[in-house]
């Protein structure tokens, strides 16, 4: 059964964009696509948590990214391994499909047209997508960090802390996540 559900909007940080031009270069379409997809998919959680869903990306190199989980690009990877985490946390089973810019619902949000979308797909305003700042933490760090603890004591994790002895440092942001029920735990 259908059922009508939020439209989402926001900007990339130009800290972010900072960042990833001092890392990347000039092209940054793919960490920006990366970053969307991060952020609905943290803004949505519970409403994914359980849920089957299609992401449409019209990036390939993002979408083979989130699909393998990995990247040779440190931003990408990064924010590969946020998603995972997510699913680890509170999963749900998501596909990632290609689609056209001009036919993917989120073109228009990601164009500043987010009234028109809510419009043309009958669509409610979700609002601005804010992530948590630990979240931004980890995708901007340069280097591993070791922590005493493991991602979720293994699950969910792109890394295996037995064999490296570090984890990622997105996974300080996970441990808040599945401990606080008022942002993602036990519901």
């Amino acid at each position: 059964m259908w059922q009508q559900g939020p439209c989402y909007s926001g900007i990339v940080p130009s800290f972010l964009l900072d960042a990833w031009h001092g890392l990347v270069g000039e092209q940054l379409i793919c960490q920006i696509e990366m970053y969307a997809v991060l952020c609905v998919r943290w803004q949505a959680r519970h409403l994914l948590h359980g849920r089957r869903a299609i992401l449409f990306i019209d990036n390939e190199p993002c979408r083979y990214c989130l699909i393998k989980g990995r990247s040779p690009s440190d931003p990408l990877f990064r924010m590969a391994h946020a998603c995972s985490c997510l699913e680890g946390a509170m999963p749900c089973y998501l596909w990632y499909e290609r689609m056209a810019s001009y036919c993917n619902p989120a073109d228009l949000p990601s164009r500043r047209k987010t009234a028109e979308a809510c419009q043309r797909w009958h669509l409610n305003f979700g609002g601005d997508i804010a992530l948590p700042a630990e979240l931004f933490t980890s995708i901007l760090g340069l280097r591993w960090s070791a922590i005493s603890s493991t991602c979720l004591e293994g699950r969910g994790c792109n890394l295996d802390p037995r064999t490296t002895g570090e984890t990622h440092g997105s996974c300080k942001w996970l441990r808040s996540l599945r401990d606080n029920p008022a942002i993602g735990g036990q519901r």
